[in-house]
């Protein structure tokens, strides 16, 4: 007995989605690494106010992996970071702001990650960015 999903057998599913994953991990990979590029020097000309644009249509859930290691080996800093996942959740539909905060026990510090992290715990929030900003 052959057991048909999409209207084609299993095998040939199975056998699509394990041949194209690579692809959809390079074009993750590829989306990260220019929009680090390009937020950083949106980044330095503009503040805070930068977009981000949305990550590629075609890709799997699991390539969100690939994502955070372009960001990691481009050095991404911690306000890129958030950025860029929170433009990666919003193509996969979840909301999330990204908060900045600061604290100043021996020196001043300042961070930003995404709203429901732990990252954030002994931070005073002093901004959000709310993930509407991305673009089209």
């Amino acid at each position: 007995m052959t057991v048909v999903l999409d209207g084609r057998p299993a095998r040939l599913v199975r056998l699509r989605r394990s041949v194209f994953a690579p692809l959809h991990d390079v074009r993750a990979g590829l989306w990260a690494t220019r929009e680090i590029r390009r937020l950083r020097g949106a980044l330095a000309r503009d503040g805070i106010s930068v977009s981000v644009r949305r990550p590629p249509r075609r890709v799997s859930r699991k390539s969100g992996r690939v994502v955070m290691l372009a960001a990691r080996v481009t050095r991404a800093t911690c306000l890129e970071r958030s950025l860029l996942r929170q433009a990666w959740l919003r193509g996969r539909g979840t909301m999330r702001d990204v908060v900045i905060g600061v604290r100043s026990e021996d020196q001043f510090e300042a961070h930003a990650w995404l709203d429901g992290d732990a990252d954030g715990v002994d931070y005073v929030e002093i901004h959000r960015i709310r993930p509407d900003l991305i673009r089209p």
